[in-house]
């Protein structure tokens, strides 16, 4: 893969999307695996749907590296604002223990 300016602001708007779903899943005091899920629908579901229907491969099959940066952009958003108010007011309430184990 080569790395060049276009790629690169094409990665960082993939990532600011893939944010903005992590931050809808925090709405609905979700786990991680529906914040990663969130943020990759987010992130390349507008792109996956352009190519589906101009007929070309999804982009993110050629070049799974969007599907990385969804899923860290999202990891960031669930550690940031989930776990780490969860460490500044501690595991009390059942609903945060949720967020972060998932049950």
């Amino acid at each position: 893969m080569i790395f060049n300016l276009p790629m690169g602001l094409d990665f960082l708007g993939v990532g600011f999307f893939a944010m903005s779903g992590a931050v809808a899943a925090i709405e609905r005091r979700a786990d991680i695996v529906t914040f990663l899920f969130f943020g990759a629908v987010t992130g390349i579901g507008g792109g996956t749907l352009r190519d589906l229907l101009i007929g070309v491969p999804v982009f993110w099959v050629r070049e799974p590296a969007y599907l990385i940066v969804c899923a860290l952009a999202s990891a960031a958003v669930f550690f940031f604002l989930t776990v780490r108010s969860t460490m500044a007011t501690g595991f009390s309430s059942p609903s945060t223990r949720s967020a972060i184990t998932g049950w």
